[in-house]
């Protein structure tokens, strides 16, 4: 067991433990945002069809040189515009230039694209004043991935870039790494569930189901919110009920020193416990733990660092799960807008607010809130980052480094 980590450390440990759940197969529709367990190869080239990479008009090259050749006026009959699914279907001439919009597919008739300010429309006839190349204005037919190239592959998440690629394919369904469950669990007094109807007398609503679900529901990770355990009731019977439910189960709450006990010994008895506290003020309690290819985290219940936890120790984690290569939270780079004071070294991790800039490589600007440590829920409110300085001294220097995390 490890203890007394910073998070950074806890993050590659995680990272190391992450393990596949093994693999689905999915119908196309449902496949977007998984990861692909296979290479999936085009068994058509990709795009299927030339594209038009700008507005303009759409005509033969040939058709186009051949009159050049000649020194004829490079004069083409308007055929109207040319726009939806099945375009490339449409039967055209070569002495026709029809109007296209960016992306539209174009006939194999069709080689190159001459924008609006290009041509002189003189009524229902189009003069091409410029020279052009063939497949100008074009993305050619498997310009991005050639027949039997990979179309996605093997460990790729599916973005809507790919998902676009495999629906141009005779393709069904994907084989793909299967998602976690994630599950999140309130145990203690004086929190309720934040959606309950009917609430103890002086309970504030739990803030940890709400915050996993929204991040859940970004990321398409499968979320189970599994309710508030009150205090009289069994810890270890409420988490190992809990934990059959969730392969990757959650829990915070606000315990008594007797609760935590038994929750530390329940854990003791039944689980792995893999790491137990981090170098930072508010993480003494912090416990992961590990039981027959599951997965429990117990977060103390402040909400800011449950935020910044989930961030960026449980996301990361997940995503190496279902298949991610790196499973990191990409970090951006910033700075600080202004000088502040360190409260405690070993707590890197702020509440940070961006400010627009007007600069050109649009660097992030951060106005610093405060520390994690001495966060409230008005400055989570307020912050629309997480900020990691990278420095060590007591002082943050206006213009210092940063690296944030956008929530």
């Amino acid at each position: 067991m490890l203890t007394g980590m910073s998070w950074q450390e806890a993050q590659s440990r995680l990272l190391a433990w992450a393990r596949p759940l093994g693999t689905d197969t999915v119908r196309l529709r449902h496949a977007l945002s998984h990861y692909s367990a296979v290479d999936v190869l085009a068994q058509s080239p990709y795009p299927a069809h030339n594209l038009a990479e700008e507005r303009g008009y759409a005509l033969s090259y040939d058709a186009l040189k051949a009159r050049w050749d000649k020194d004829e006026l490079p004069l083409f009959r308007f055929g109207g515009n040319l726009g939806g699914r099945h375009t490339f279907k449409r039967q055209v001439s070569s002495d026709q230039a029809m109007l296209v919009d960016i992306g539209a597919f174009l006939p194999d008739a069709y080689d190159l694209v001459v924008p609006e300010d290009e041509v002189e429309r003189r009524d229902n006839e189009v003069v091409v004043k410029a020279r052009s190349e063939r497949y100008s204005g074009v993305i050619r037919r498997g310009q991005f991935i050639p027949e039997q190239k990979a179309l996605l592959s093997k460990g790729r998440r599916i973005s809507y870039a790919g998902y676009t690629a495999l629906y141009s394919q005779p393709v069904e369904e994907v084989d793909v790494l299967r998602k976690p469950i994630i599950g999140s669990l309130v145990l203690g007094s004086g929190l309720h569930d934040p959606h309950a109807v009917k609430v103890p007398k002086d309970s504030i609503p739990e803030l940890l189901s709400p915050m996993m679900m929204g991040i859940c529901a970004r990321w398409q990770f499968p979320f189970i919110s599994l309710g508030v355990q009150e205090s009289h009731r069994s810890v270890g019977e409420a988490v190992s009920r809990a934990s059959e439910q969730a392969e990757i189960l959650v829990v915070s709450g606000i315990l008594s020193s007797s609760q935590w006990q038994a929750f530390t010994r329940m854990l003791g008895e039944t689980w792995e416990l893999r790491v137990e506290g981090l170098n930072h003020p508010l993480c003494g309690r912090l416990c992961m733990a590990a039981r027959e290819g599951r997965w429990l985290f117990f977060l103390p219940y402040h909400p800011p660092m449950i935020q910044a936890l989930l961030t960026l120790l449980i996301f990361p984690f997940v995503t190496r799960v279902m298949g991610d290569e790196h499973g990191y939270v990409p970090f951006v780079s910033a700075r600080s807008l202004e000088t502040v004071e360190v409260k405690d070294r070993r707590d890197d991790i702020w509440v940070g607010r961006e400010e627009s800039t007007g600069e050109f490589m649009n660097v992030a600007q951060v106005k610093l809130i405060c520390q994690i440590s001495s966060a409230t829920l008005t400055s989570l409110a307020e912050g629309t980052c997480f900020a990691i300085p990278r420095v060590s001294s007591d002082r943050i220097e206006a213009h210092s480094d940063l690296a944030i995390v956008r929530y």
